[in-house]
């Protein structure tokens, strides 16, 4: 039976998150009885910053970002005043879009994405290429494309290794012709003596135990020579082909959202500048516009990567003339097992990762919350949220800024009351981890382009 000093305990090790729920709710008449005074909800935020940055219940990095959502939401200040404290508005929406993408980062929920995508398209180069491509697109839609590129490299690494080892090894009981090697959809460079399969048997016939004659010798070195050439003529195409694939495509991911790439916040930017708000380009309208461009490109520089390295155009041939062993399949790998190696790579990549976490599917939620703000933010087929405020007030940038303080808030394990935890609480996200994903470099150098346009207003 619990004790009362168990129960203190409990709630001392609690407190943060006790705090974070108890201090709205108790400061909440402020609002109820007197919303219609400006000052009374400027109270009920200031009041909310004082007892978090005394307790310091969250990092007081975090709670300095408070302002930032809870003033334009309670019509306090104008989103555009609250940032003059601060840094410009896109630059706001970056670092709100950096925060998120570390919590991503932080558990590894890309990796289980991009392993997913690539288990689904089998074994197949050319199905692994597109399968890449389209989850570095996704990716780098909404995270950084360096984040991105940084953390598929070791998968592709991987993938080249298992390739280039599967498409060039040669079994001791089934020795691959031309015809079969082809299938792998690489072509193979031999710069290397040919050697006729039967003069090759009767060759090796002739050797004796004892005494090996020269020109066996020579033949079966150059043969040794021709397949470590044609091993490393290999590895180096399809490091070629995937690490261009991959560069390619978060180059195009990035441009398909308006938050895939600070250059395009810079010329939203710019458009307000230079006109006025209503020339800013909507997250939804931007999307309609970019994201089937970017889809199309995609398409095409896989068609020509695998055209140039995976040897595409023998596939089309060979579905046109049906030379495929099963009906409705092109240029699929003849796999002895059931399992290719490649597919049991990617298997055990996956199950490395464990099972869904809490922490995960509630970041999947968040994020496909966040999705929809940004979409429906001005659709112009439809009325958006954005009309339900004043003009000026609650920006995409705000309700970003909002879920990257839900990131700090929500808890990494799921909740559960055990008055024995003696564990402190965490939320889904720490500063330090966010703080090392937001590239502070990068924020210096887009205020430095930004000033120099501000004057020629």
């Amino acid at each position: 039976m619990t004790s009362c000093k168990d129960a203190l305990r409990y709630l001392y090790f609690k407190r943060n998150i006790l705090i974070l729920l108890l201090t709205p709710l108790l400061l909440s008449p402020l609002l109820i009885i007197h919303y219609e005074s400006q000052a009374s909800r400027c109270a009920f935020v200031l009041a909310i910053l004082a007892v978090l940055w005394t307790t310091q219940a969250v990092p007081l990095q975090v709670t300095g970002l408070i302002p930032l959502f809870m003033y334009p939401l309670f019509g306090v200040l104008t989103m555009a005043d609250v940032c003059t404290f601060y840094m410009v508005e896109f630059h706001v929406l970056f670092v709100a879009i950096m925060v998120i993408a570390s919590a991503i980062q932080r558990y590894g929920l890309h990796r289980r994405i991009a392993l997913r995508a690539l288990l689904l398209a089998g074994s197949d180069p050319k199905r692994l290429l597109l399968a890449l491509m389209i989850v570095t697109g996704f990716l780098s839609m909404w995270i950084v494309n360096l984040a991105v590129v940084s953390m598929i490299v070791p998968i592709v690494v991987a993938l080249v290794d298992q390739l280039s080892t599967s498409c060039t090894e040669v079994s001791e009981d089934e020795k691959e012709s031309d015809e079969e090697k082809k299938h792998c959809g690489i072509t193979f460079p031999l710069e290397a003596v040919i050697v006729d399969s039967s003069d090759q048997e009767e060759e090796r016939g002739n050797v004796e135990v004892e005494g090996i004659p020269n020109q066996s010798m020579e033949i079966l070195t150059k043969i040794e020579k021709a397949h470590e050439e044609n091993q490393k003529n290999i590895r180096q195409d399809l490091t070629t082909c995937f690490n261009l694939g991959l560069v390619y495509s978060a180059t195009m991911g990035g441009a398909a959202s308006l938050v895939g790439n600070p250059m395009q916040l810079i010329m939203n930017a710019n458009l307000e500048i230079y006109y006025n708000s209503e020339a800013k380009i909507s997250f939804g309208n931007w999307m309609l516009f970019a994201a089937p461009i970017q889809l199309a490109s995609l398409l095409l520089g896989w068609a020509w990567l695998s055209l140039f390295y995976l040897d595409l155009k023998m596939c089309i041939v060979n579905c046109f003339q049906k030379r495929t062993s099963k009906p409705g399949r092109c240029c699929q790998r003849n796999e002895n097992n059931e399992e290719a190696r490649i597919v049991r790579l990617l298997r055990k990549e996956y199950s490395d990762l464990g099972p869904m976490t809490w922490a995960e599917n509630t970041l999947i939620v968040v994020f496909l919350f966040l999705m929809l703000v940004w979409f429906f933010e001005e659709p112009n087929f439809m009325p958006g949220w954005n009309d339900l405020f004043p003009e000026g007030y609650v920006l995409s940038s705000t309700i970003t800024t909002g879920v990257a303080l839900i990131c700090f808030i929500l808890p990494s394990k799921k909740p559960k009351i055990d008055i024995l935890d003696e564990k402190p609480y965490t939320g889904l996200l720490e500063w330090k981890s966010a703080e090392a994903m937001i590239p502070w470099g990068l924020l210096i150098y887009v205020g430095g382009i930004y000033l120099q346009l501000k004057p020629l207003r």
